[in-house]
């Protein structure tokens, strides 16, 4: 049998806790522990930028390369995905079995990565 739970911490310095409780109440595998943005649209749209502003650097460089000159945008897309981190639920048990204790969980501050990739084709003249 095999029950599954969703939860959003919105306190990270609880994200330990929280999955230590889940481990002492029975819970033997953690999956899709992952990490993100509430509203990352204002994020993305600058990363949106920051993408078609290479795109353009590097379709100029490529042309250069060629003799060619850089035309019109042909077409763009937006290749769709997403990501996060992960939770090794499995270095906790084995510390205790260890006889090293427990502690909190591995949950260590950082930062999030947010990976946006766009497709532009241009024309060449």
């Amino acid at each position: 049998m095999s029950n599954q739970v969703a939860v959003t911490i919105r306190d990270l310095e609880t994200v330990g806790t929280v999955l230590d409780a889940a481990i002492e109440a029975g819970a033997n595998n953690i999956y899709g522990v992952t990490f993100s943005l509430a509203d990352p649209s204002q994020v993305e749209s600058g990363a949106r930028k920051e993408a078609v502003a290479d795109a353009q650097a590097k379709a100029k460089e490529l042309a250069a390369l060629n003799d060619v000159e850089v035309g019109d945008v042909v077409s763009v897309s937006e290749v769709i995905g997403g990501g996060g981190g992960y939770y090794a639920g499995g270095i906790r048990e084995a510390a205790v079995a260890a006889g090293m204790g427990g502690g909190g969980g591995p949950i260590a501050p950082g930062e999030l990565e947010l990976t946006l990739q766009l497709q532009i084709a241009y024309t060449v003249e």
